[in-house]
């Protein structure tokens, strides 16, 4: 579903039906017994719409496996992201939920057949990752879960989504989205008068990703598909990825496809033994039309898996702030990543062998938690001012350090 509309669902709908099960809620809650927290025996997250987001969960899904080895974990995503998960190898693939959302038909009918199935699973805790969207708060109500952690805004203006969660933790803007995350998980185990959550350091959280090394026969199978694609290719080229990240949901994160064309070519220039390979997923009908002898067209030909592979035999991989620049991050690669309408404060890539390029002008970031990740922006010189120069003397330099 195109994410403008999706927005508007979200406001539209989304506000009054999160006002009418906030009533309900407190209502009801007057003939129950006073809130208390359990001990969770099946928690599922609900993490829709961010790929990045999913991989940045990961040090609370760790963490919740710690604080809870006997619960069972399960997960909530769009089926178009349902993949991540199976590469973190986290969720265990039977208790990966999905949700189509081509269209809203389609989106309403999985949503009734959903709600059946947790509450026939009883799940009892719900952590509920998403950035103030009603959608995911409504979901975790209906569940069923007696125990729901999610963002509120407590007294910040706007983005309204009720009182349907019953841990209430406040969005931190200056912590890495991942300590955020676990403030969710900190938060089941929080008096639960306490207000606002989550009244517990957790800056110093050691928070760390998997590190997914293929073997020698899983890179074979990548150098052969490469050679496939363009018998140019050999084992001694030093390989540069490159995504263009041409059907990004937010395209004001997105450098120019112009840049990433004069890069590659000033790369190619530079050294005979640079090789690049551009990617992407889920881009049927989509292309970026440059091509050389030295250089591999992967966009929608390639799997979460097979990227993974990718990324173990390349030097380095160059892009702005995306999911597949999160994915890169589950290995040893070189990054170079580039922000604007984002701060890498929060959304970094957690991997050690990167360079973030973010220029810090004084209108950026202007995406936020708190209106919706919207923009009035029509020039988006926070990233268009990140210049192909700069790249490309980071990118030589990282390659001579390999």
């Amino acid at each position: 579903m195109e994410v403008n509309k999706a927005r508007l669902i979200d406001y539209w709908l989304g506000i009054p039906l999160c006002g009418v099960l906030s009533v309900f809620e407190k209502v009801t809650s007057l003939f129950l017994h006073k809130k208390k927290n359990i001990s969770p025996r099946k928690i599922m997250f609900i993490g829709l719409s961010e790929m990045g987001s999913v991989i940045l969960a990961y040090p609370a899904m760790r963490k919740t496996q710690e604080l809870y080895p006997e619960a069972e974990l399960f997960f909530l995503i769009f089926k178009e992201n349902e993949d991540v998960l199976h590469v973190l190898k986290t969720i265990p693939q039977k208790n990966v939920f999905t949700l189509k959302n081509t269209d809203v038909g389609t989106l309403c009918k999985n949503i009734l057949s959903l709600i059946f199935e947790l509450r026939k699973k009883n799940i009892d805790t719900v952590i509920d990752i998403e950035l103030f969207s009603r959608f995911s708060s409504i979901l975790s109500y209906l569940s069923g879960a007696k125990m729901r952690s999610g963002f509120h805004k407590y007294t910040m203006e706007g983005l309204f989504r009720g009182s349907l969660h019953t841990h209430k933790v406040i969005f931190n803007p200056y912590f890495h989205i991942s300590i955020n995350f676990i403030a969710l998980i900190e938060s089941l185990r929080a008096d639960v008068g306490q207000m606002p959550l989550l009244k517990k350091a957790l800056k110093n959280y050691n928070v760390t990703l998997p590190e997914l090394l293929s073997d020698e026969r899983e890179k074979e199978h990548i150098r052969q598909k490469l050679a496939k694609e363009n018998s140019c290719f050999c084992r001694q080229h030093a390989v540069v990825v490159i995504n263009p990240d041409l059907k990004t949901r937010l395209p004001l994160r997105r450098w120019p496809s112009q840049n990433y064309t004069e890069l590659a070519k000033k790369l190619l220039l530079s050294r005979n033994d640079i090789f690049i390979v551009i990617v992407g997923v889920g881009y049927e009908g989509v292309s970026f039309n440059f091509s050389h002898e030295r250089c591999a067209n992967m966009i929608g030909k390639t799997s979460l898996v097979e990227l993974i592979g990718i990324f173990n035999v390349a030097a380095i991989v160059i892009s702005h702030d995306s999911g597949i620049l999160h994915l890169a991050s589950l290995t040893s690669v070189g990054i170079i990543g580039f922000f604007g309408p984002e701060t890498p404060v929060l959304y970094a890539p957690l991997n050690e062998n990167k360079t973030i390029i973010f220029n810090e002008l004084s209108c950026s970031p202007c995406f936020s938690a708190f209106n919706h990740r919207t923009s009035i922006c029509r020039d988006n010189k926070c990233i268009n001012s990140i210049s192909v120069e700069e790249v490309y003397a980071l990118a030589l330099k990282k390659l001579s350090d390999k």
